[in-house]
């Protein structure tokens, strides 16, 4: 009970925090990724971020050990408020929109797996992404001969009100054909083959600005 109120009077906390300062939406809101999760890690950097400012300032070693445990604390909490508020975006849908490359043909939805690391929730995604047109990749055909498993990232690009990108995150691949001599391409229709993603804490105030997810490849692995 008493981890369910601090819950809930941080995530109040953070809508008024974030209004005052006219920077993204209503924190209480889930993130377009990872929730609520977002939020509550964001707060913690920036009390963290404060606090060892101060404690940069500080010439007195009582009060540097005071600002010590503030931190450990606020990051001790956070890890447990993370706990709680992971596995509820379990079974969310993520909004992907469709575009001239790639068609979402089922929704991509989330389920939790398990923390990457304390602050950091991994899910596994399922769903149903297709190649709407060939793509053509920058690599020698010769390479297939190598490595004939060769494929190419599809990366999650997170964008916000002005278009602007705010996080990347790879998402998937998608197999690689020979189409000539010369040319190689993922093929209209090939699936994107999903896989699990996890949250960055570092970047946690960045997910809070995304407005719209799409899609795009990124580049050939082996």
């Amino acid at each position: 009970m008493k981890t369910a109120k601090l819950f809930l009077t941080v995530l109040v906390t953070l809508s008024m925090s974030f209004t005052a300062c006219g920077e993204g939406s209503s924190t209480a809101d889930d993130a377009l990724l990872f929730g609520k999760v977002p939020a509550i890690v964001a707060q913690c950097n920036e009390q963290v971020k404060s606090l060892r400012e101060e404690w940069k300032h500080c010439k007195s070693p009582d009060t540097k050990s005071q600002i010590r445990e503030k931190i450990e604390r606020c990051q001790a909490e956070t890890e447990e408020l993370v706990a709680i508020a992971a596995p509820e975006w379990s079974g969310a849908t993520i909004d992907i929109t469709s575009d001239a490359q790639f068609t979402v043909e089922t929704p991509v939805t989330v389920a939790y797996d398990k923390m990457f690391s304390k602050m950091e929730p991994k899910y596994n995604l399922s769903g149903q992404i297709v190649v709407a047109k060939n793509y053509l990749v920058d690599l020698d055909p010769y390479v297939l001969e190598k490595n004939p498993d060769a494929k190419t990232s599809v990366l999650l690009i997170g964008l916000d009100e002005n278009g602007g990108e705010v996080i990347t995150t790879q998402i998937g691949f998608a197999k690689i054909e020979k189409l000539s001599e010369t040319n190689v391409i993922v093929r209209a229709g090939t699936p994107i083959n999903l896989e699990p993603i996890h949250m960055s804490a570092k970047r946690a105030s960045d997910y809070l600005a995304i407005r719209t997810l799409t899609l795009r490849f990124y580049r050939y692995t082996k």
